[in-house]
This record gives C-alpha cells, structure tokens and sequence, in this order.
C-alpha cells in the first residue's frame, strides 16, 4: 500500500502478512475506516510489541579444546530500527574467542542488507607446537 494510492485491499492483505513476517511484533492488526471524501480510505495499523532479545548459554565438551562455554547476546531490533547486533564469548581450556556482529537491513535506505563481523581469537598450542595463535578480524556482508 503507498499512501494516496487506490485502496487494494489484497494489497492490505500482504502488507499486514508483510509487517506480522517481521517477527518483531506479537499481534498486527489493520483495519480501514471511510476518509472524509467518499475516495479516501484511512488504514489503522495497532501493534503489540513483543520481546526481540536473546541470551543463549552453551556448555560442552570438546577433544581439541576440552570443556568449553559460550555465552551471547542478541537484539533483532537495535532502537526500534530493526538492526541486528550480537555479540558472543566464548571460553575453552585451550581457547578463547570474542565475536561482534551488526547487520543494517535497508542500507543508503535501500532494499540492501549491509553488516560487519568483528571478532579475536586467541589459542594455547603450547603443547603441541610451542606458541599460541591470536586471530584479529574484521569481515564486511551485503546481501
């Protein structure tokens, strides 16, 4: 739907399927009311926010690294803009790694998904090989 344009109410249909697919919102609902001249239309849109935040806590066991742990932080909506962040740690007895990650979904206000990908990884191989391994990286997406 664009506003002033012809009332099409498949295409209310779809925007509502569009807004409900978002995944951000708990209830949708749309409704259409007559405008103050008989070829108008008013659309309300009412929305229930939901949570977009998560947590995950991971524990295992791993013969290279040995037992490990892995906790993250994840918000699907930054401020409401529908931004991506996370960011995650992980810990072993051999290893440890940090790892940032941010996704603009409408990049230059485009149909374009930009982001980055931050992260250090660092490794004792002292007994294998003598001396331990750091890894610092940066990664660019679009999409």
């Amino acid at each position: 739907l664009v506003e002033g344009g012809a009332f099409n109410a498949a295409k209310l249909r779809r925007s509502r399927q569009r807004v409900r697919d978002l995944g951000y919102f708990k209830k949708v609902e749309m409704t259409n009311v007559p405008g103050a001249t008989p070829d108008r239309t008013v659309v309300t849109v009412e929305v229930e926010e939901q949570s977009t935040g998560e947590i995950a806590f991971g524990a295992g066991f791993s013969t290279s690294n040995g037992v490990l742990g892995d906790v993250s932080l994840r918000e699907r909506n930054l401020l409401g803009r529908g931004q991506d962040l996370r960011i995650g740690f992980s810990l072993s007895e051999r290893s440890q790694e940090v790892d940032l990650s941010f996704t603009e979904p409408y990049f230059l206000d485009r149909n374009l998904s930009a982001g980055f990908d931050v992260f250090r990884i660092v490794r004792d191989l002292q007994d294998e090989s003598s001396y331990d391994e750091s890894i610092t990286g940066i990664s660019l997406r679009s999409g």
